[in-house]
């Protein structure tokens, strides 16, 4: 198989360049490298992105730090410090249409200083995946409160924030995880802010997690 190996500090090109795109099977090295505004869209079956070091600050255009589109896929023991830009939708890890995936043991600090009217922030983000494991991940976020769009009332889309959103995702295995979530800003309106949320999901099994949700705000 061919192998691919990243050292050094990797940074965008400009604003148009988005992330690096895998489309085919290859072996990732990353473990000596540093990705700033630049992450990794995964669009081939059973590619693993391990031991890298991701950060983001807000002037990121790239709208994930890692964007998983293929089965099978494993992201595990990886570092991802997030700061959301300001007017952007932005997930550390967005996983969608993709089956037997496996998010583990990440270490993910995301935080969002802005309203961000009309765009969703979530921490991690699974649309339509069968079978994804999201085990023992350490995931620490700082998220306004804002106010729900009951058009999409039992969807994860009725909520703009969330640490991690989940739908669509039948057999979802989520064990051993840190979750928090600290409320910073309110949009002033009748504002929610979800640490986890599941929809539209059967054949979910939630254990031995640690999940704590602040509000600093409206106390």
């Amino acid at each position: 198989a061919y192998q691919l190996i990243f050292n050094g500090y990797f940074d965008e090109v400009d604003s148009t360049f988005g992330n690096l795109k895998i489309n085919k099977y290859v072996t990732l090295d990353i473990s000596n490298a540093t990705f700033h505004n630049i992450g990794f869209d995964l669009n081939a079956t059973a590619l693993t992105l391990k031991n890298g070091n991701f950060t983001t600050d807000a002037s990121a255009t790239n709208g994930a730090t890692i964007r998983v589109l293929a089965e099978s896929v494993v992201v595990e023991n990886n570092t991802i410090d997030v700061v959301v830009p300001e007017n952007a939708e932005y997930y550390a890890i967005d996983v969608e249409d993709a089956s037997s995936v496996r998010l583990l043991d990440n270490i993910i600090t995301y935080n969002c200083g802005y309203i961000n009217n009309g765009k969703y922030n979530y921490v991690i983000k699974a649309y339509n995946c069968h079978g994804i494991n999201i085990i023992s991940n350490n995931i620490t976020a700082t998220l306004p409160l804002r106010t729900p769009n009951w058009a999409y009332w039992m969807s994860i889309n009725a909520d703009y924030v969330a640490g991690v959103a989940i739908e669509k995702c039948n057999g979802t295995q989520f064990l051993n995880n840190n979750l928090t979530v600290t409320a910073n800003l309110t949009d002033n309106g009748s504002p929610s802010l979800d640490v986890l949320i599941i929809a539209d999901s059967p054949w979910v099994r939630i254990e031995n997690n640690i999940i704590n949700e602040k509000d600093i705000v409206t106390l």
